[in-house]
């Protein structure tokens, strides 16, 4: 947004040159964006954070002989181990996308 208030304001003043440089700066944001999937990986590092702050606050609740049953413990090394597939999934889906690669095949 505040790249087209500049280039809009570049425009009105006559000053084109600038305002190739600044569509030129905000595409390459953009696909450096894209790129890194910044988005997707915020959205699972929330994610993340949310299911091992609800998995650590149930395992807290629980009694000492609840933690020792095989479903507790079992549960709390899936919610960690899903939660850093979700983050090494985003991370990689940017590289997958630009490549051609969809679920593990080049198109």
């Amino acid at each position: 947004m505040i790249v087209s208030l500049a280039s809009a304001f570049c425009a009105s003043t006559g000053e084109n040159e600038i305002v190739a440089m600044l569509i030129a700066l905000y595409t390459g944001i953009q696909s450096m964006e894209k790129y890194y999937s910044l988005q997707r990986r915020l959205d699972a590092a929330n994610s993340g954070v949310r299911k091992l702050t609800t998995a650590w606050s149930r395992w807290t609740s629980m009694e000492p002989l609840q933690r020792r049953f095989n479903s507790s413990l079992t549960h709390l090394v899936d919610t960690v181990e899903n939660a850093r597939l979700d983050l090494v999934n985003a991370s990689t889906a940017g590289v997958k996308q630009i490549s051609g690669e969809v679920d593990g095949k080049n198109r």
